[in-house]
């Protein structure tokens, strides 16, 4: 059982506890993938085993913590990653505090309990190797949303407002059937991008955890009663995630994609949130990026730490590769399958 352990000054948590969240509650760096819903969706969707690394303060409340999910790929040992499907997580910790004893101190209890590896999705502060894997970007909200006009580009605020002059009309899902209207396109697109698409189950899990208990929104956008795009926004601590969005490629002239993101960037700001994330750009992704660059983002390297050689952990990557071209030629039911058999292995 690993809730309640103990190694070498640290504590493992389970995700529920008291300490984690007020820890998570009061952090200024927290996102949704720090808060205990998310580490519990993914359980429920993926069977992971999620629990809290942490260091308590000689006040007794936490100084640091980091979530951390034990995971299973097929034919292969445990591994541990803080957090599996999401894009950047690093270590929570209090000021003057450094995060490399808690990296150290994980990682000697990952030895004790025979996982293979440890990942940790950020730079940790002190750690001479981590990777880039990719690129992120975050925009710092202003405190008007009229000052958004100083920071997106123009050509963003007319395809915006055509969208309203063509018709196109933005709003929060109100029921699981919105989410269904979500899941016929993000099938469509994941399949058009040939990568494995989401368990419908997956979906359902999120907006009982997470959108139905105003953890975040869904924003669809329909012309003449049809949903054209919609996007999913995840929200934790004073900042706004996008995690997920598609679209139907028919309707792009109709500029549904930038209706949705002018009003869910707008609703941050009103929502006092201080950033905006516009997520993960992999190399080779120079347009992506350049579209969350165009809302006024700013663009870093995004690097994660391993306490183990990084052997092997390309692997999947090298197996999305070979399998796109199988996706997107294959019919959405295969497409469909495909993703319920190996997108809990994706991690």
């Amino acid at each position: 059982m690993i809730g309640g352990a103990a190694l070498a000054g640290l504590e493992v948590l389970p995700i529920d506890d008291p300490f984690w969240a007020e820890l998570v509650n009061s952090h200024p760096n927290a996102t949704c993938f720090h808060q205990p819903w998310w580490s519990a969706l993914l359980a429920c969707a993926y069977g992971v085993t999620p629990f809290v690394v942490a260091q308590r303060s000689s006040g007794g409340s936490l100084a640091a913590g980091m979530p951390v999910a034990s995971c299973r790929r097929p034919g292969g040992r445990r591994r541990w990653v803080s957090m599996p499907f999401s894009d950047e997580c690093p270590p929570l910790v209090s000021h003057g505090v450094d995060a490399r004893p808690l990296l150290i101190g994980a990682d000697e209890f990952r030895r004790s309990v025979g996982a293979a590896s440890l990942q940790v999705r950020a730079a940790v502060p002190g750690d001479p190797g981590p990777q880039q894997q990719a690129w992120t970007s975050t925009l710092a909200l202003p405190d008007r949303v009229a000052d958004l006009n100083h920071l997106v580009k123009s050509s963003l605020r007319r395809q915006a407002r055509s969208a309203t002059d063509q018709g196109v009309r933005v709003r929060p899902a109100r029921s699981l059937q919105d989410m269904n209207s979500f899941y016929r396109l993000h099938q469509s697109t994941r399949r058009r991008l040939g990568v494995p698409v989401q368990p419908r189950h997956y979906f359902t899990l999120l907006w009982q955890l997470a959108l139905a208990e105003a953890h975040g929104v869904l924003l669809i956008a329909e012309w003449h009663g049809e949903a054209v795009a919609a996007a999913i926004f995840l929200e934790g601590g004073r900042t706004v995630t996008y995690k997920y969005g598609a679209s139907d490629r028919r309707r792009w002239s109709l500029f549904p994609n930038q209706a949705i993101f002018w009003t869910a960037i707008s609703r941050a700001v009103e929502g006092t949130f201080s950033e905006f994330d516009f997520g993960r750009s992999d190399f080779g992704q120079d347009g992506l990026k350049k579209f969350k660059e165009n809302w006024g983002a700013v663009s870093r390297p995004l690097c994660y730490t391993w306490t183990t050689p990084n052997e092997g952990h390309d692997i999947t990557r090298r197996a999305s590769e070979s399998i796109r071209p199988v996706i997107r030629h294959s019919p959405p039911v295969l497409a469909r399958g495909l993703g319920e058999l190996f997108y809990r292995y994706v991690q």
